[in-house]
């Protein structure tokens, strides 16, 4: 029999991604859990950490050349996390935003709302990029995998949103 590591998920931090600021986020959050993290006087600080996949429809990843996906992205903060736990189970859309930094701490993320332009480059790319219904496991992919669209040919839906600009053209 063969085991599995845990899977550790991808890194969600913000402010470290200058370059995600006002970005289009989709998000599927899966769990939500607290964690104790100590302050520097000893105290402990409880705090809510979303588990959730997260892609950030128009940033490309160089390496892959389509959209950047965090899979199984652990996320925090004083007001991204309350936003996304509620709302478990869920598809949340919306554009990451920073409030103004107060004193020496940086702002707070959120997302702001999406525009009814959001949500149609939101549905091209869901078109383009379907998530994965989950299967019993024997191999197939798992069930928070993405996958290209595998239709060709003069009936397959033709997503309107131009295909160079995630990579190509989809097999």
């Amino acid at each position: 029999m063969s085991y599995d590591q845990p899977d550790k998920g991808a890194k969600f931090t913000p402010r470290d991604h200058p370059e995600w600021l006002g970005k289009l986020f989709l998000v599927w959050p899966e769990s939500v859990e607290t964690v104790n993290f100590s302050r520097p006087d000893g105290t402990q600080d409880p705090t809510d950490m979303v588990t959730a996949d997260v892609a950030i429809i128009d940033l490309t990843d160089p390496q892959t050349g389509k959209p950047t996906f965090l899979e199984n992205a652990r996320i925090g903060g004083s007001a991204l996390a309350p936003q996304l736990k509620k709302k478990l189970g869920k598809k949340v859309l919306g554009r990451l935003q920073q409030t103004p930094a107060q004193g020496q701490k940086s702002g707070a993320y959120f997302l702001a709302d999406w525009t009814p332009q959001d949500a149609q480059t939101a549905e091209q790319y869901e078109a383009a990029f379907p998530r994965a219904a989950y299967q019993a496991p024997s191999g197939a992919p798992p069930a928070n995998a993405w996958q290209a669209p595998q239709q060709s040919g003069p009936s397959a839906p033709q997503s309107q949103f131009p295909a160079s600009s995630w990579g190509g053209a989809q097999p």
